[in-house]
């Protein structure tokens, strides 16, 4: 009985994936949306990971998006420089013998660079700038910015010059570029896993390692629309990859010595990130620098010193009382966004989630009146409406999509009297009766003091 090399699944894995192309070409509408989409769940929620640029240049940098979290920010997707800093290194290190490969892949790698660079964000210790934007480099002073970002600005400048007419010709033949996307994708996984498996010596259990890594690393890039827990088997896969790579003789001792520096210190910063607690991403969070290691709501509950009420107002100012009056009774909740399922009794059965908005944008399509728009809710068995005011922070879609439906359920709230608000965080100010200026706790005012973070309405 003849044993399957590596060729015959090479061989199987370019059918397979070129049979793949049809239905992923089917998923793929890079339309102009003309109106507010009802629930497009996918758009708003699932492809912010993704970005919205062409679609050619959304798969080419995903690793790069990844990396660097250019699509969406913060903690939760925040994996390290693993995929832009020691692939570059492998792959150099791998050709490093081979002159005319090793400047080859230099000039394809700063060509990739440039590519990602010219779809990205300019990010300063001020704010963050899309490079897309035609206005990104006006809105930035340049004169203004560190040497560290002052450099970062021109090399923006310089990527976004050097590569507007590509992205001009995608953007003006959407159509084609959509076509030969995939085909430009599965052309250099293939070329990449054949070349890989040519500098690795004779083992077959090497090289069919490695085509299941790299296997699962495209698929993942091709399936996972940027999302980095879909990829958690990549953990284990790049330790044995490296320790592949790290066995071959053909990859000089300089390049492994530097690729395990860089390794130890991603490994180290990680380490001393993560355990510090420090998110240099919110604007004027350097007060907390350091304070945020040991939780200053916890410690005092445990300790007795807070009660369950004290506690919750403590971390989210005016929730416990809005609580208490949701769990004396069974009534149904309409919730958008917010962590507070956790705080209400028998939430499972109760809650009703509606995070896109899809929902209130069909009631408020159907029902312009804001009492009936509530009367449907009120029908429909809900008493309470829970409603996190950051939402349209989640929006990334050109056209706000998201935004505009949560501005419909403003609306619908605002000086509704089938509504009564029972609990917010966010301050307002206004001018009383006698003209003196008075703070409290609304939604709705003449000037916003602090924005906060969650609103809770009783339906009358």
């Amino acid at each position: 009985m003849n044993r399957i090399s590596s060729k015959h699944i090479l061989f199987a894995l370019s059918i397979f994936l070129f049979l793949l192309v049809p239905s992923l070409e089917a998923q793929e509408e890079d339309k102009v949306l003309t109106e507010i989409p009802l629930g497009d769940i996918k758009r708003e929620e699932i492809q912010r990971y993704f970005g919205y640029e062409n679609v050619l240049f959304r798969y080419l940098t995903v690793p790069y998006d990844s990396s660097i979290n250019v699509n969406q920010q913060g903690r939760f997707v925040d994996i390290g420089f693993l995929l832009i800093a020691v692939f570059p290194l492998i792959l150099l290190g791998l050709s490093f013998k081979n002159k005319k490969a090793f400047y080859s892949i230099i000039g394809l790698l700063t060509l990739y660079l440039l590519i990602c660079l010219s779809n990205s964000l300019l990010i300063t210790l001020e704010a963050y700038y899309p490079v897309v934007n035609d206005d990104w480099d006006i809105a930035i002073k340049p004169q203004y910015l560190s040497y560290t970002d002052q450099f970062l600005y021109h090399l923006y400048a310089f990527s976004e010059s050097f590569m507007s007419p590509m992205i001009e010709y995608a953007k003006n033949n959407n159509a084609l570029t959509s076509k030969i996307t995939y085909g430009i994708l599965f052309s250099i996984f293939l070329g990449l896993l054949y070349w890989s498996m040519s500098k690795v010596e004779n083992f077959k259990k090497e090289k069919y390692l490695l085509i299941v890594f790299m296997s699962y690393f495209f698929l993942w890039m091709l399936l996972s629309g940027g999302i980095i827990w879909y990829g958690f088997l990549f953990i284990p896969l790049i330790i044995l990859f490296i320790g592949i790579i790290f066995e071959q003789e053909s990859l000089s001792r300089i390049y492994k010595n530097l690729i395990f520096t860089v390794l130890i210190i991603w490994t180290t910063t990680a380490i001393i990130n993560r355990v510090s607690n420090i998110d240099v991403t919110v604007a004027n969070y350097e007060e907390h620098y350091g304070k945020t290691i040991i939780n200053g709501t916890i410690f005092p509950y445990a300790m007795g010193i807070f009660n369950e009420d004290q506690t919750i107002d403590y971390s989210t100012p005016n929730l416990s009382k809005a609580l208490n009056k949701i769990n004396a009774d069974d009534e149904l909740i309409y919730m958008v966004g917010t962590s507070f399922s956790f705080n209400i009794r028998n939430n499972l059965k109760r809650i009703f989630s509606d995070n896109a908005l899809g929902n209130i944008w069909w009631i408020a399509k159907n029902y312009p009146d804001k009492s009936t728009q509530i009367d449907v809710l009120k029908q429909a068995g809900i008493k309470y409406m829970i409603i996190d005011l950051h939402t349209p922070s989640l929006d990334k879609t050109p056209e706000q999509s998201l935004t505009q439906k949560f501005q419909l359920l403003l609306n619908t709230l605002y000086q509704n009297p089938s509504v009564s608000l029972i609990g917010t965080d966010r301050i307002i100010e206004f001018i009383d009766s006698n003209g003196n200026q008075q703070k409290l706790a609304n939604v709705f005012g003449e000037k916003i003091l602090n924005p906060g973070s969650y609103a809770i309405y009783e339906i009358l």
